[in-house]
Parts: C-alpha cells; structure tokens; sequence
C-alpha cells in the first residue's frame, strides 16, 4: 500500500508542474503580444512617415492624400485623345486621370494621390476597341481613396470620361467581380466584356490588408461598356 504522504507529495508534485506551465504559456502568450505590438508600432510609424513625405512633395512609397486643389483640377491637361477626368455621380467620384506604365516589380503602377486615379498605358484608349483599364486608391494612410466606394457601384450605374480634347464618353457598369491577388486575370482586366463595343475596367484594392507586406489580399474589379 502507497502510504498517505507519498499520495500527497505526488498531488503537490502534479499542483507545481501546473503553475510552472500555466506560468510559461503566460510569459509566451506575453512575448507574443509585445511583438505584434512593436510590428504594429514600427508599422503604424513608417506609413505615417511614408505619407508624410509623400504630402510633402518627396519620393515615397506611399500615395500623398493632400487633395488637388480646383485650380489644379481645372487646368489639368492631357493630349486630346487621352483621358482625362473620371465622374461616376452614384459614389461621387471626380478625379484627374493620369497616364501610369508598370513598377519595376511589371505591377500595374498606381497614382501618387489617393485622389487622383490612372489610366494604365497598356491599355486600350477610352472610346477604342478593347478595354480602357482604370485604377484608383481604395484607401491611404489617413484618407479615403478615390475607389473607397467601388463596390458600392451596380449594373447599370453610369461612368463618364472626359478626353482631353473636352469629348465625352458615357459607360454603364455591366458586373463587378472580386479576384484572390494570387489569382488574378490580367486577360480579364484588359479585355471589354462586350466583343462589340468598347470597354472600361476599373480595379482597386479590396479584402484583408496583410501586415507583412502592406498588401491587400484582393482585387475589385468593375466592367463597364460604353453606350
């Protein structure tokens, strides 16, 4: 028979390795939550930075979200046959269309102003056979985007480019479809939904922003065609 003390050293025994790993997942749980706290903070204090040089005129590998003023807006100019400003009423979008190529990465490059937005060069001319392809910020640092509301857009809902040449060109939105980053179709992007009449594909940021590479996991895309 195990005599009543050896019981109660093995009971003590079994209570102290319980605290020694309650106290270790304690200290982990801890260590854990002290790290994302500096990424976070190291995070937070380097887009503020980025910005900040953006708004200031310097090189940076954020978009400025200091707004165009109405004059700068007004006397913006493009070659006639190129876009010049995107209006879409529903979601009160107003912005300069400016001329953008690839990043050195082959990414379609993005406007340096959250309200601006981008004609991809690649693309096809609005009014011309083929899809126009049109990006914008969905956000920025301490500003909506200028695509902030894309997915708010229906079928049905109309867009309007003014070329510089003062034309204008209607489209009505005919789908919107949601891609996974890791996924995406660039044939889509680049092609009118309608083999018929010209196309105009707007695409901006959309789903979870991944903390390691200040990345959204998806892509909006809106497909529209001209009237």
């Amino acid at each position: 028979m195990t005599p009543r003390w050896a019981y109660k050293y093995r009971h003590n025994g079994i209570i102290r390795s319980c605290l020694v790993i309650a106290g270790l997942i304690i200290i982990v749980s801890l260590s854990i939550s002290v790290f994302e706290w500096v990424h976070n903070y190291n995070a937070v204090h380097f887009a503020e930075a980025q910005t900040s040089a953006a708004n200031h005129g310097h090189p940076s590998g954020a978009p400025s979200t200091v707004k165009p003023s109405d004059a700068v807006f007004n006397s913006y100019t493009v070659a006639p046959s190129q876009p010049r400003y995107l209006f879409i009423n529903s979601i009160g979008v107003r912005a300069m269309i400016k001329p953008l190529g690839v990043t050195t990465s082959g990414a379609i490059d993005t406007p340096s102003n959250v309200y601006d937005v981008g004609w991809y060069n690649k693309s096809s001319l609005p009014g011309m056979p083929g899809a126009a392809v049109i990006d914008g910020h969905v956000t920025g640092w301490n500003a909506d985007g200028v695509f902030f509301n894309l997915d708010k857009l229906e079928a049905g809902d109309t867009i309007t480019v003014e070329l510089g040449s003062g034309s204008l060109l209607t489209y009505h939105v005919s789908k919107s479809v949601l891609y996974d980053t890791s996924n995406f179709d660039m044939s889509a992007l680049l092609s009118s939904v309608s083999p018929n009449k010209p196309g105009l594909n707007l695409i901006t940021c959309a789903g979870e922003l991944i903390p390691s590479t200040g990345h959204y996991d998806k892509r909006l895309v809106v497909f529209a065609i001209e009237n």
